[in-house]
């Protein structure tokens, strides 16, 4: 895509030179842009009840971070703060609410004055302040322990999204359907009620018919997406108008961590992200679409896809998760290890685990990481994912004929896999603003192992196993509460438990798993959600597996 990219550079900037003194610029003003600041907030919005870990981030880096925008934009941001809960006697902004979906609470700061929660951004749009998501969102976990909250930078969230978009839905429907409502809403926006209800009305529509296109009924619950799903509704039935092109996103996975994500040659949880620069933009951009972001794809416009993508803070944000560090386990939190049990649990894994989650240095800056692919066949986990992203296939509607890089690649076929469609779309986002594209790749530049493309291998990626004591449930969709029940035959195995809890369990590893107001119900037999397969280690003696256990900490 960026031979794309520099082909429309050419043809615009009468040769090369020019080309060389626009890169040029835009590699210094990358630079300037985006050189590590210190002090630059002098408060900062964690509250003094969550403790962090080291993991190379300042904490002008992780308040940048939390509320930095990519061009999200999920309902006006005076809707957000003022919107009543649909069934609560409290707004839908209220932070004990947010707090119940995994949210983790900010307060006031320079960059986020109105406390919204990690992950939050205000940008505008449409011309007036719009609320939406960053990174941060997903990717930063709360755990705790016997009081004690502990802030995991890059870690696996447990958040429950989908139950947030059907709460605006509700709180926007009673709003509608309740005069003494809507007149609150609208003295507290200061606005009249006829365009205001209007303008709720609209957007009621246009929430239902996105969440009508995702529907599934393999409920998500704390902590998963079907990520790629959702691109891929995205773009090949929302953003080419075609719902017939809709397919249920059935195929959830726990949100991953992210402190070794950019040192991959590739990422996903199938592998079928080649992570080569511009691999992480080519990747990123589709993220900040499916997180309601929008693009008008036109394949008659000769500037690529008018579009909403912040392009350049996503090469900010990926410069930063770079280089984040796993989070280590703190014994002065949590207990000190065992050390004789580990020393055995180290030759176990050498073993057992290593071929495929390799040992690397995880403090290595420049780190470099070969993914392991398993197939499905050998692994035995659950094969929904990995099967819909090879298997499904989509009408390209007017794509049909147009090059997939745009100015670049080969056709597209009528029928063909979303993620060609996705593809077109992100050299659309690139080609609209070359620029920042430039910069954003100029700006997170690493360099990194190449691989294949991995589209039509029904595999999934086995990662180095860093920071593992602060990210369950395991498996790639959630499907195992602890350590200890992946090292059991999946018969034995917890069946069905509960999602959302912060606790750590320090025996078994993972989270608590009982049911609270907090948690959602996650039951191994619906579709998408089996916890069979990954035998490797199930058949040690009871003190190995503890051992084993004991060294995972360690990692």
């Amino acid at each position: 895509m960026l031979r794309a990219l520099f082909r429309i550079l050419r043809t615009v900037k009468k040769g090369a030179i020019t080309l060389l003194i626009v890169l040029t610029l835009a590699i210094l003003w990358a630079a300037t842009l985006n050189k590590p600041s210190q002090h630059l907030f002098p408060d900062y919005g964690l509250p003094s009840t969550i403790r962090t870990l080291p993991q190379n981030w300042t904490p002008d880096i992780r308040q940048q971070v939390a509320h930095t925008s990519f061009g999200s934009h999920i309902l006006p941001l005076q809707w957000l703060l003022h919107l009543e809960h649909p069934t609560l006697p409290n707004l839908i902004n209220d932070p004990d609410y947010l707090s119940t979906l995994g949210f983790i609470p900010q307060q006031h700061s320079i960059n986020n004055p109105y406390a919204l929660p990690i992950g939050f951004s205000v940008t505008d749009h449409k011309n007036e302040q719009w609320a939406g998501l960053t990174c941060a969102a997903c990717h930063t976990a709360l755990v705790s322990y016997k009081g004690q909250k502990i802030l995991i930078d890059g870690g696996s969230a447990q958040l429950n999204f989908a139950q947030f978009e059907q709460d605006i839905l509700a709180a926007i429907t009673h709003t509608l359907d309740q005069p003494a409502r809507l007149a609150r809403f609208a003295d507290a926006l200061h606005s009249d009620e006829t365009p205001l209800k209007v303008a709720l009305e609209h957007y009621q529509q246009s929430l239902e018919r996105r969440l009508t296109l995702n529907a599934t009924s393999t409920p998500y619950g704390h902590g998963r997406l079907d990520a790629l799903g959702i691109i891929f509704n995205t773009i090949a039935a929302e953003a080419l108008n075609m719902p017939a092109n809709a397919h249920s996103p059935d195929g959830p996975v726990s949100i991953p961590t992210l402190w070794d994500a950019s040192h991959h040659d590739l990422v996903q949880w199938n592998g079928s992200a080649p992570n080569q620069e511009p691999g992480p933009l080519a990747q990123n951009i589709p993220t900040a679409l499916a997180v309601y972001g929008s693009v008008n794809i036109d394949p008659d416009n000769i500037i690529g896809y008018r579009n909403s993508v912040n392009v350049k803070n996503l090469g900010y944000l990926q410069q930063q998760y770079y280089k984040l560090t796993r989070p280590k386990w703190p014994s002065e939190l949590l207990g000190a290890i065992d050390a004789r049990k580990a020393f055995l649990g180290k030759t176990l894994y050498r073993t057992h685990c290593q071929d495929c989650h390799t040992i690397i240095d995880p403090l290595a800056p420049k780190r470099k990481i070969k993914s392991v692919l398993v197939d499905i066949a050998r692994i035995g986990t659950d094969p929904v994912m990995a099967t819909n992203f090879v298997e499904r296939q989509v009408h390209s509607g007017q794509l049909q004929g147009e090059k997939m890089g745009i100015v670049a690649g080969p056709p597209i076929a009528a029928q063909v896999s979303p993620i060609e469609l996705v593809m077109n779309a992100t050299a659309g986002v690139i080609l609209n603003k070359p620029l920042s594209a430039i910069t954003a790749v100029a700006t997170e530049y690493a360099s990194n192992f190449s691989a294949p493309l991995a589209w039509t291998r029904k595999a999934y990626r086995a990662r180095p196993l860093n920071g593992i004591w602060s990210s369950a449930p395991y498996l790639h969709n959630g499907s195992v509460p602890t350590l200890w029940d992946l090292l059991q035959p999946p018969e034995l195995r917890a069946q069905t438990f509960y999602v959302g809890n912060q606790e750590l369990d320090l025996i078994k590893v993972g989270f608590q798993h009982h049911q609270n107001l907090n948690a959602s119900y996650f039951d191994t037999t619906l579709y998408g959600n089996s916890n069979s397969g990954h035998l490797f280690g199930t058949h040690l003696t009871e003190g190995e597996k503890w051992a084993l256990i004991e060294y995972l900490k360690t990692l």
